[in-house]
């Protein structure tokens, strides 16, 4: 019997969320960037905005600045708006 609850479903919905936005990032750059590329910008991000964190709005935003490629339509797809 799993015990996951609601965590262990957010945890999976994320997860798979993750893959289709490499593979989205991966197909739309012919294979020269990938969610890692947006990974690692973060930091940067964060350190030219005097470290200050960012806002779940932001996220998509962020990866078109690292990677190049919009993903604002994903988050839209498969996030929906976020009111939080």
């Amino acid at each position: 019997m799993c015990r996951g609850g609601i965590g262990l479903t957010l945890f999976a919905r994320g997860a798979l969320f993750a893959q289709i936005i490499d593979q989205y990032l991966l197909e739309s750059s012919q294979q020269t960037v990938s969610l890692q590329t947006a990974m690692q910008f973060f930091p940067v991000w964060t350190q030219r905005h005097n470290g200050t964190g960012f806002h779940v709005t932001d996220i998509p935003h962020i990866i078109r600045e690292a990677t190049g490629v919009e993903v604002q339509s994903l988050f839209d797809r498969y996030i929906g708006s976020y009111n939080g």
